[in-house]
Formats: C-alpha cells, sequence, structure tokens
C-alpha cells in the first residue's frame, strides 16, 4: 500500500507529464501555424503535396504512439519480473525450512 508520500510523488509525476505534454501541444501548434505552406512528402513509392501543419502534427502522432509501444513492452517485462520475485518470495519459507530441517541431521 502507498503511503502518503509515495502517492504524492505519484501525483507530482503525473502533473509534471501533464504540463510537458501541454508544452509540446503548445509548442506544435505555435510552430503549425506559423508553418502554413504546403511541402512535398516524398516515400518509396511516390509522392504528394500535404501542409506542412499536416506533416508536424503526424510526426509528434507517429512520435507518440512509438514512445507508447515502448513504454508498453518496458512495463510488460517489469510485470513479469515482479510476478517471477512474487512466486519467489512466496517458496522462500519453505526453502529456509528445508534448509534448517537439513543442518539439523
Amino acid at each position: 500500500m502507498l503511503d502518503c508520500h509515495s502517492r504524492k510523488g505519484v501525483m507530482m509525476k503525473q502533473r509534471l507529464s501533464l504540463i510537458g505534454l501541454l508544452l509540446v501541444i503548445i509548442l506544435t501548434v505555435v510552430l503549425s501555424l506559423a508553418n502554413r505552406q504546403e511541402v512535398i512528402v516524398h516515400y518509396l513509392f511516390g509522392q504528394f503535396r500535404m501542409p506542412l501543419i499536416l506533416v508536424i502534427i503526424g510526426s509528434l502522432l507517429i512520435g507518440i504512439v512509438i514512445q507508447y509501444l515502448i513504454g508498453l513492452t518496458k512495463n510488460l517485462s517489469l510485470k513479469s519480473e515482479i510476478k517471477n520475485l512474487k512466486k519467489e518470495l512466496t517458496e522462500l519459507p519453505a526453502l529456509q525450512n528445508k534448509e534448517n530441517t537439513d543442518s539439523h541431521k
């Protein structure tokens, strides 16, 4: 269970993350408004024209998705490690009892 200080720390991290996200959004909007001209986007099989604002926002969204996927894989690996450690923790008393009975022989 989280104590008062841990909850405050978690809440502070959430607030800082929210502030960071808001700053990125504001910066993106400002840059987008300053760069309204159309650009040519080249890709493997051709090219197309689109407003620079869409290129900037699209790049931001792709970055967010990639970061989310990286965080998700890290989160899953940490959950797996926690599960393994909990299993070891539940097995520990049985191993200690076995060692104690073996040492008394």
